[in-house]
């Protein structure tokens, strides 16, 4: 790559960076839709969809479009949906202390749930794996246990950790482009 253009790159990741640390501090400061709505937005286009080769720029024919897509790939042709069987739903009982569903773990409840993870897992928002935190826990230890009591005691979680990434995966060979 030519040196003027990761210097573009680079400065490009910085302002990135900067507007989304921004847009955090804004959000966490006053939470409302106005600080939660993305900044720029761009526009979907599907140039083509299985049926043939027709553009689709509105929203609701995309959403259509997507809708019918996934209808296909996964939902079976005979959909017939079975009487549901509560008998399988067991009943907590009484006896059960509910205030310990909701207590915060202690260290060595915290620990065993690090340790149960495999070793090959992905790593987490925070980039770090399992093993990360398993070879490390005589340092991280203390902090991961705080963290979690936070958590369950009410702490506000930012929208980097919160969020999610929804990956589809097709089952087909070889999908076509």
């Amino acid at each position: 790559m030519e040196r003027g253009i990761q210097g573009e790159v680079h400065a490009n990741l910085i302002r990135a960076e900067t507007e989304v640390t921004e847009a955090q501090a804004n959000f966490e400061e006053d939470p409302t839709p106005e600080n939660r709505a993305e900044k720029r937005t761009r526009r979907l286009h599907i140039h083509s969809d299985r049926e043939g080769t027709r553009l689709l720029t509105e929203d609701a024919d995309i959403r259509s479009s997507a809708v019918s897509f996934f209808q296909k790939l996964l939902a079976p042709e005979d959909l017939t949906l079975k009487e549901l069987d509560l008998s399988l739903i067991h009943q907590i009982p009484p006896s059960t202390n509910m205030d310990e569903l909701t207590r915060a773990p202690d260290q060595e409840e915290v620990k065993r749930a690090a340790f149960d993870i495999s070793k090959d897992s992905a790593p987490g928002p925070d980039g770090l794996s399992a093993t990360f935190y398993q070879t490390c826990w005589a340092i991280v230890g203390a902090d991961v246990t705080e963290a979690v009591g936070l958590v369950f005691n009410g702490a506000f979680l930012p929208r980097s950790i919160t969020a999610m990434s929804i990956i589809l995966l097709t089952k087909k060979e070889a999908p076509e482009a």
